[in-house]
């Protein structure tokens, strides 16, 4: 055995050399042309007795290392030099298993495509990689920043039996339609369409899930709504003509005074679809209330976003990123049901799916692609919310703010779109931000199936509960079981099955596992400047 001082000697002795050989490995941001290594490396020695020394190192291995060795849930950042990147994974075991995520950083396009190969390849090279430490949202920065609150006016009185016409704005062409207040609360009422029929109950159970549940909590995390004639109310408009445009919808038009909107309501509309008019399972109370609380942040962000900035650009706030946030508040709010089939759906395709659909000003509905959209979208906006700090849901109903809720005050409340709030409240680039959310998606919930949580935390939604009032699921996970179905992450990809092509502004995922064949896996990545790629690899097992 050898002498305990010299035991530290041989340490420090391949401490220093793994530090030399290891340059590479520098964290993001490092500036080694301020850092001399061999300084740093000089006030490790210490001095030690001659007979020390004089022991045998001759076993001694102190040679540089040829493959990376990651931690499982370890995640790291490849760099990319000439179109090509290129590493080695050391793989003792015979059984490790890694995700590569090959990301495009092009978060302006969402049309273009870029070819790309992977291949294992032993003449690889161990190159330069960069430790992901942190994260692009600060959860340590937005608990301290309480969100805005504010008072509604006072609701003038409306009785049970009162009528009034609405608009009805459907195609091209718009027509008055006579309804009657079925049901009257403190803040809502309920409108039916007199050619029409509903259960005086359901509209009872309905407006209390509204009044007591779902409206002060949307309020909570989104916003006070508008109240553009001073009413105090939100109308709650039942009509079968509902269904010929959707379940339910909101108007931008009823709060707005425009030409392109001649036939305003001027008033808090939501357009429901009475239950009768809807085939089951999705014309129960609940079902119906989930969708409600869609369109409830619809009418709330036109509220933050477009009446308080009218000399800006929030007009152009892009399409999918607001049906995020409406699946985000099916969520928060307590109601998620229909919303896990979205979340599936963006995590079945998320190759159909690009970051720039989402952030990108503007933008229009893609029927082909709507799923996935709509998917993405929903898991972008809750992983911002819990990278933020999400909340936490009170018995009594109550939504505390952790984070998450002052950051959506922020986004919804500047004068800029959200794409472009989020780079500035964030202070990082968007091709950062969306680099961290597609590595979340490849990592998060894998304890839930016999893994491991990734060591970094920015890769994780927080882990979902069960709603103490509505007993629905709060979160996402990769791995949900729900109605007979199971989420299974986002799709996989071989080395033998990849499709060659990385969407703009999108992502690929690719599942490589070691054989036992060799104990080191050199990878190389082709992959073309313009797509302003990221490659991060991360071990999963």
């Amino acid at each position: 055995m050898l002498p305990r001082i010299l035991s530290k000697l041989l340490l420090l002795v391949s401490l220093n050399a793994s530090l030399l050989a290891c340059e590479p490995l520098e964290p993001r941001g490092f500036d080694t042309a301020d850092t001399d290594l061999a300084e740093t490396v000089q006030t490790d020695v210490v001095e030690l007795p001659e007979d020390a020394l004089l022991a045998d190192t001759s076993e001694l291995d102190v040679s540089p290392p040829t493959a990376l060795a990651l931690e499982v849930g370890e995640v790291v950042t490849l760099a990319v030099e000439s179109d090509v990147a290129q590493t080695r994974l050391l793989a003792e075991l015979g059984y490790e298993e890694f995700v590569v995520i090959l990301v495009s950083g092009l978060v302006s396009d969402n049309t273009s495509a870029f070819p790309y190969d992977l291949a294992l390849d032993d003449s690889a090279e161990l190159r330069k990689v960069f430790p992901v430490d942190g994260c692009t949202v600060d959860e340590d920065i937005w608990p301290q920043i309480p969100p805005v609150t504010e008072l509604p006016n006072p609701a003038v009185p409306i009785a049970v039996g009162a009528t009034r016409s609405f608009w009805f704005s459907s195609g091209p062409g718009s027509q008055q339609l006579n309804a009657r207040a079925i049901a009257v609360g403190d803040t809502a009422v309920v409108w039916l369409d007199v050619a029409s029929n509903m259960d005086s109950l359901f509209a009872k159970d309905f407006l209390s899930a509204f009044e007591n549940i779902v409206l002060p909590r949307s309020r909570t995390v989104f916003g006070q709504e508008s109240d553009v004639d001073g009413d105090g109310r939100i109308h709650l408009f039942f009509t079968p003509r509902t269904y010929n445009v959707a379940v339910a919808f909101f108007s931008g038009c009823d709060l707005l005074e425009d030409p392109y909107c001649p036939q305003s309501n001027n008033a808090e509309m939501l357009y429901l679809t009475p239950p009768d008019s809807i085939p089951p399972p999705y014309n129960t109370t609940t079902a119906i209330t989930e969708i409600l609380t869609h369109e409830l942040q619809h009418l709330i962000h036109f509220n933050r976003k477009v009446l308080r900035n009218p000399s800006t650009d929030p007009w152009n706030d892009n399409m999918y990123l607001q049906e995020g946030f409406g699946g985000l508040a099916q969520d928060v709010v307590g109601y998620q049901a229909g919303n896990l089939y979205v979340t599936k759906a963006g995590f079945d395709s998320i190759d159909d799916f690009s970051i720039a659909d989402v952030i990108k000003d503007g933008g229009a509905y893609d029927s082909s692609r709507d799923g996935a959209l709509r998917g993405g979208a929903y898991l972008f906006a809750r992983w911002l919310y819990d990278r933020a700090g999400g909340d936490a849901a009170l018995v009594d109903g109550e939504l505390l703010d952790r984070g998450g809720i002052s950051f959506i005050h922020a986004l919804f409340d500047g004068p800029k779109t959200m794409g472009k709030e989020l780079s500035d409240q964030t202070n990082q680039t968007n091709e950062a931000i969306t680099a961290d959310f597609f590595t979340a998606l490849a990592l998060t919930n894998r304890n839930e199936i016999g893994g491991s949580r990734p060591l970094n935390p920015c890769f994780a939604y927080l882990d979902t509960i069960i709603d103490p009032v509505t007993a629905r699921q709060r979160g996402a996970s990769a791995y949900a079981n729900f109605h007979g179905q199971a989420m299974t992450g986002p799709a996989m990809q071989t080395l033998d099955t990849q499709d060659g092509s990385l969407r703009a502004g999108g992502v690929e995922y690719f599942s490589l596992v070691a054989d036992g064949s060799s104990k080191e896996l050199g990878l190389r990545v082709d992959i073309p400047s313009a797509a302003r790629p990221w490659i991060r690899i991360a071990r999963i097992k």
